[in-house]
């Protein structure tokens, strides 16, 4: 019920004209009130001397970050369908948003116990979806029509958010972790500002901040595991120089 009752607040938001955010917002909020019943009654499973099976209320941290991807798919999502898509497109667009949904309340469970057969598979789905959240989220100030100011801002703190989610299972002391994230969102920001000043195609435009934030990630992380070997950096360096020269090369085409 609570996929489906997400698929129908998605299609309203996309139906009704003209577009009212405030139902996203509203909408976003009601998931994570529904995440937090939810995780309540849900934990990992554990069986008793006597056979039963019986869950264990997750710790706060983990109840943290769980709410961290599902609630950022519906704003995210919510709001892309809502600037790419139209007419009946829209309706497939809910349901789309709606199963994804599905998938990572399903995934979210199952990363709650790090001992469970399916942790890794949830982890790595959690992991595509957090990029695809990001892409959508950098996207968000242009359907937002948001100012340069506001852009900069609403990017360097949708960056330290997905940060803080992707490096939540890395090896790492927190405080490296949020100074990690704290760099990738300050940098993220810089280059929205810049793009305020660039001819560079909206869609374009979040491509390439998220390109620029799967690279930063990467090689923030890799220094401070001390794991940035030659090899790492050349890798780093062919993916976004080939994905800086798609996307010109994108820019002059079309």
């Amino acid at each position: 019920m609570f996929i489906l009752a997400i698929s129908i607040g998605v299609g309203l938001f996309l139906a009704i004209e003209p577009t009212q955010q405030w139902l996203l917002l509203l909408l976003t909020g009601l998931t994570a009130l529904g995440m937090s019943a939810l995780l309540r009654t849900e934990g990992p499973v554990h069986i008793d001397v006597a056979g039963e099976h019986f869950h264990t209320p997750p710790d706060a941290a983990a109840t943290v970050f769980s709410f961290v991807v599902p609630v950022l798919w519906v704003f995210g999502a919510g709001l892309l369908a809502e600037y790419v898509t139209s007419g009946y497109w829209s309706l497939l667009a809910a349901l789309g948003v709606g199963v994804g949904f599905g998938v990572i309340v399903y995934a979210e469970i199952d990363s709650l116990d790090k001992l469970a057969e399916g942790y890794q598979v949830a982890r790595f789905t959690l992991n595509v979806a957090a990029y695809v959240i990001v892409f959508a989220l950098f996207a968000a100030p242009y359907a937002l029509d948001l100012g340069r100011i506001s852009s900069a801002l609403f990017i360097g703190i949708a960056a330290v958010l997905m940060t803080v989610e992707l490096m939540r299972e890395a090896p790492m002391p927190p405080l490296q972790v949020l100074i990690m994230a704290l760099t990738s969102g300050f940098l993220l920001a810089e280059t929205r500002w810049a793009l305020y000043y660039l001819p560079l195609a909206e869609f374009l435009s979040a491509t390439l901040l998220l390109l620029q934030f799967y690279v930063t990630t990467g090689v923030l992380q890799s220094a401070l595991l001390v794991r940035f070997t030659t090899a790492i950096m050349v890798e780093y360096i062919v993916v976004g120089g080939t994905g800086l020269l798609i996307i010109l090369a994108a820019e002059v085409m079309f």
